[in-house]
């Protein structure tokens, strides 16, 4: 903060260290600040991007979702390339329990920025609860693969959803690459156990993999 504040005392219409300032607010909690860092920010330069999206981080951070809304519309009216904004969006829309809205929006987030693993997850999560499981599952997978740092959270993910669909040897394939990136975590290794129990004990009307690797090879890419 000390070199936005010392920027800002050198040039008080410096309207992007006032951006940037809120930003760092923001990320410590200090949601009021933020907010009036933006308000100057807008008031210097009335269609900045970045004031407007920081500002509607700070007003989703506050549930309220319309107004969050609001400035992420006027970001993209600015520019409409931005990716994030979008993004953010779309979570504003999803917290209103507008899914349509909210699909289309992360849907446009992947199409500008095709390495965004948190849109693909959120995604899925829509996908999943409209009964569109071959795509939920394809999303799941894009998110292992584009983002190391949240994948054994993801393969967890994927874990539960397989096993939802009965589809207890993926499950357990997915629990044992969260535990290669992970072997300490707790939940994976109480999922496989699960999902390794509910394999064994299932019908076997035909080897149960078979239509699994089918599908996996011809729909979606490797989970890593």
């Amino acid at each position: 903060l000390g070199d936005f504040n010392a920027a800002i005392d050198s040039d008080p219409n410096l309207t992007r260290a006032y951006v940037s300032r809120a930003n760092a607010l923001l990320a410590i909690g200090q949601a009021e600040q933020a907010l009036a860092d933006c308000n100057r920010a807008l008031q210097l330069e009335p269609e900045l991007a970045g004031a407007f999206l920081v500002r509607g981080s700070v007003l989703a951070q506050q549930a309220d979702y319309a107004a969050a809304i609001d400035d992420f519309s006027r970001a993209l009216r600015a520019d409409s390339a931005d990716a994030q904004a979008f993004y953010l969006r779309g979570l504003a829309y999803l917290k209103r329990d507008d899914r349509q809205q909210a699909v289309a929006d992360l849907s446009e987030t992947i199409r500008l920025d095709p390495n965004h693993a948190r849109a693909y997850a959120q995604r899925a999560g829509l996908r999943k609860a409209a009964g569109m499981h071959d795509l939920a599952l394809a999303d799941l997978a894009h998110a292992v693969r584009l983002d190391s740092q949240l994948a054994t959270a993801y393969c967890r993910q994927l874990g539960l959803f397989h096993a939802s669909l009965g589809m207890h040897e993926c499950a357990v394939a997915d629990y044992t690459i969260a535990l290669c990136l992970d072997p300490k975590n707790a939940a994976a290794k109480i999922g496989r156990d699960r999902a390794w129990q509910a394999y064994l004990t299932q019908p076997r009307k035909r080897p149960a993999s078979s239509r699994i690797v089918k599908r996996m090879d011809g729909k979606f890419p490797s989970p890593l």
